[in-house]
């Protein structure tokens, strides 16, 4: 097997005893999938180990927005940077949330196409 880096033609041939062949692909580059993935449980409790929660995502997309919810639906904290981690905090960090299950919503648009992820945080402290 061989990794592609970038656009073009390729070219592949092989033999053996019973014959030869060439064969051509067509690689692109464009972004065409992604991978998301979101952890279910964090544990900010200042022992170095699953301090924050992020989702992750591997891949170019054109958006992301990342909003958590309390249990009564309000929204408590958002982003639409992949960078930016959520430590339990409220809005501007204000405060901190309790121990909890707390609901994720990740929104992420590429090609046009927007898909929408949810789930559930688990944070015990």
């Amino acid at each position: 097997s061989i990794v592609v880096n970038a656009a073009g033609d390729y070219f592949a041939s092989v033999s053996n005893l019973c014959g030869d062949g060439l064969y051509q692909y067509h690689v692109t580059t464009d972004p065409c999938s992604y991978v998301f993935y979101a952890p279910n449980t964090f544990t900010p409790d200042n022992d170095g180990l699953k301090e924050t929660w992020h989702p992750v995502l591997e891949g170019e997309v054109d958006k992301i927005s990342v909003a958590i919810f309390n249990r009564w639906g309000e929204e408590i904290w958002n982003t639409d940077r992949t960078d930016i981690h959520w430590t339990g905090q409220v809005r501007n960090g204000n405060y901190y949330v309790p121990d909890g299950i707390y609901i994720y919503r990740a929104e992420i648009a590429l090609n046009s196409v927007v898909t929408e992820y949810t789930g559930h945080i688990v944070m015990i402290r």
